[in-house]
C-alpha cells in the first residue's frame, strides 16, 4: 500500500515503475498484480511508450479481464497506437 498509494504517487513515472516493479516481486494475488499492471502502463502512457503501455494493459488484463479503470485505458491508447485491438 505503500508503495502503491504513497511513494508512486507522488514519483516521476520512470520512478512509480520502479516502485511499481518491487510491488510485483512480492507475489500478491492476481487482482493486485492486475492493478500493478495497469498502474504501470498508465505510467508508460504518461512517458508516451504506448507499445510498453499497451503491454501491461494485456497483462493486467489477462489478470482479472473486468478490471476497473482499463476502459479509459484503452481509450487513451487506441488515440495513439494504428491497429489497435484487445
Amino acid at each position: 500500500n505503500l508503495y502503491c498509494r504513497n511513494l508512486a504517487r507522488n514519483a516521476t513515472p520512470e520512478k512509480a515503475i520502479g516502485y511499481y516493479e518491487k510491488v510485483l516481486r512480492l507475489n500478491l494475488y492476481k487482482n493486485e498484480n492486475a492493478f500493478i499492471h495497469k498502474k504501470i502502463a498508465e505510467c508508460y502512457l504518461v512517458m508516451k511508450e504506448y507499445e510498453n503501455a499497451l503491454q501491461h494493459l494485456n497483462i493486467a488484463l489477462s489478470l482479472k479481464p473486468n478490471l476497473q479503470g482499463a476502459g479509459k485505458l484503452k481509450t487513451k491508447l487506441k488515440q495513439h497506437i494504428p491497429n489497435f485491438a484487445i
